[in-house]
């Protein structure tokens, strides 16, 4: 999830600055102030640039893509009791595996109920 907590871990962790997220998103410092703070919302126009600043590949999936996994994800319960942020990396790179054509349908469950074992 793009939001001022997972941005500000990315601008440490590739030695970026809030200055320059600020310029490349054609905000004033102040408005960047704002949203490390929690007080200004994330628009989503602004998400593609952020991902560009910090060199972070954007979700594109499709319709198709999303439900195959969700589905899949469904029908094992216990994912519901992972954590938030890893459940949605989880979901992130198996759509991007899906959209890659390098998991079908049925290899998509069987690593889903693999993964709720393991």
């Amino acid at each position: 999830m793009v939001d001022h907590i997972w941005i500000e871990e990315k601008l440490k962790e590739k030695g970026l600055t809030r200055v320059g997220l600020a310029k490349a998103l054609g905000i004033a410092k102040s408005n960047m102030t704002r949203l490390f703070r929690g007080d200004r919302v994330i628009y989503q126009h602004e998400i593609p640039k952020i991902l560009e600043y910090l060199g972070e590949k954007p979700l594109t999936a499709n319709k198709a893509s999303i439900r195959l996994v969700a589905h899949a994800l469904a029908k094992n319960s216990d994912w519901i009791q992972m954590d938030p942020d890893t459940f949605e990396e989880l979901v992130i790179r198996l759509i991007e595996h899906v959209e890659e054509e390098s998991l079908s349908k049925d290899n998509l469950d069987a690593v889903v109920k693999w993964q709720d074992v393991g």
